[in-house]
């Protein structure tokens, strides 16, 4: 679908038993309507690299089925919910957008498999919660929070491996 800049959305039709949701770059603007929260079978949420403003849009607590969240590219702004990493997510994207947010002390409770920060503001301590997570992930890699404790791309250089000293 070919759109012009600020290309409105709202003429987009729903059903309440929408299982998927992607809009992802089409230069869409505005804010997300709280009628979302109908779509309470919906699965996967794809609003990446469009034009999307306002704070952060809380209805996506209130989708109950919701496994994957992409918010990334957009222009949202403001403080993340700590509720959100409290949500039974696999995939949270929110990087490249203008939160500002202290890491919250459950951070770290979240069952996702990936969660991407990258470009957004965020600070503090790296919270206790996240050894649950690190013993929920035990026999998967890390690698998905190299990009949450190094954002940007800022990798750790590696160490040496005894072999190879």
């Amino acid at each position: 679908m070919a759109t012009s800049p600020g290309t409105s959305w709202k003429r987009l039709a729903f059903s309440p038993t929408s299982l998927l949701f992607h809009i992802n770059s089409n230069r869409f603007c505005g804010i997300i309507p709280h009628k979302f929260e109908r779509l309470k079978l919906l699965f996967e949420l794809d609003l990446s690299n469009n034009r999307f403003a306002g704070r952060f849009p809380d209805v996506v607590l209130r989708l109950p089925s919701l496994k994957f969240l992409d918010l990334r590219y957009n222009e949202f702004e403001g403080t993340v919910p700590k509720e959100l990493f409290d949500k039974d997510l696999d995939a949270i994207f929110i990087n490249d957008n203008r939160f500002v947010f202290d890491i919250p002390d459950n951070f770290g409770n979240s069952p996702v498999s990936v969660i991407v920060l990258a470009n957004t503001r965020f600070h503090g301590c790296v919270p206790s919660s996240i050894g649950k997570y690190v013993e929920a992930q035990r026999d998967s890699s890390l690698e998905q929070w190299v990009e949450v404790l190094h954002p940007g791309g800022d990798r750790p250089a590696e160490e040496p491996s005894p072999s190879s000293t």
